[in-house]
C-alpha cells in the first residue's frame, strides 16, 4: 500500500487527527474509566473487522490513538485515514471529543 504525502493527509479531511512521525494521532477527552472501556472494546470491534489496530494508550481523562502501516517501516496509507475516520465516528456515537492537539 503506497504511503500517503502530507498534502494528501491534510486534504482527506480528517479533523482532531495529526500526522507525525510517520503516524497518524489522535486525543479525545474520557469523562471516565468505564466510558472509556465501552468506547474501547466498540473500537477493538471495529479495527479487528478490518485486521487493521492502532496504538491506544488510556490515561486519566484522554486516550490516545495512533495509526500507522506497519508493513515496510511506518507509514501512513488511506487504510489508516479510512480506520481513523471511522473511530472519530464512533468516538461521536459515544459523545466522545477529540481534544486538541
Amino acid at each position: 500500500m503506497e504511503a500517503l504525502t502530507g498534502q494528501q493527509i491534510l486534504g482527506s479531511g480528517l479533523v482532531g487527527w495529526k500526522e507525525q512521525d510517520r503516524a497518524l494521532h489522535a486525543s479525545f477527552t474520557i469523562t471516565d474509566y468505564s466510558s472509556a472501556a465501552v468506547f474501547i472494546a466498540e473500537v477493538a470491534k471495529a479495527v479487528d473487522a478490518e485486521d487493521h489496530h492502532p496504538d491506544l494508550t488510556l490515561s486519566y481523562g484522554v486516550l490516545k490513538v495512533t495509526m500507522c502501516t506497519h508493513s515496510k517501516g511506518p507509514k501512513v496509507t488511506q487504510r489508516d485515514v479510512d480506520m481513523a475516520r471511522r473511530i472519530s465516528r464512533i468516538a461521536t456515537d459515544f459523545g466522545i471529543a477529540p481534544k486538541p492537539t
